[in-house]
């Protein structure tokens, strides 16, 4: 699995971004994983949006510019998820 950004998705469409990360899973039951640092609002709405939940908080999982920064880490289960 790669890591994937927001940026990977060029549509601007939130259920264009679902069914790009859906097109992303190895199989069709796989629930959609993602970590995402706390401070990115935009993006967790985003998410929760599209069904994601929170499944957990890594808190100072990254180190960026000399700061330790906490993650959320959101799932969606494909069964669950909205169809477009």
């Amino acid at each position: 699995m790669r890591p994937f950004t927001i940026r990977d998705a060029v549509p601007d469409d939130a259920a264009a971004v679902l069914e790009y990360l859906k097109e992303l899973a190895e199989e069709p039951e796989d629930p959609l994983k993602l970590e995402i640092y706390t401070t990115n609002t935009g993006a967790i709405r985003l998410y929760e949006r599209l069904s994601f939940v929170h499944e957990g908080c890594r808190r100072h999982s990254i180190r960026h510019g000399g700061k330790y920064i906490d993650t959320y880490t959101m799932v969606l289960l494909l069964d669950e998820a909205p169809t477009a």
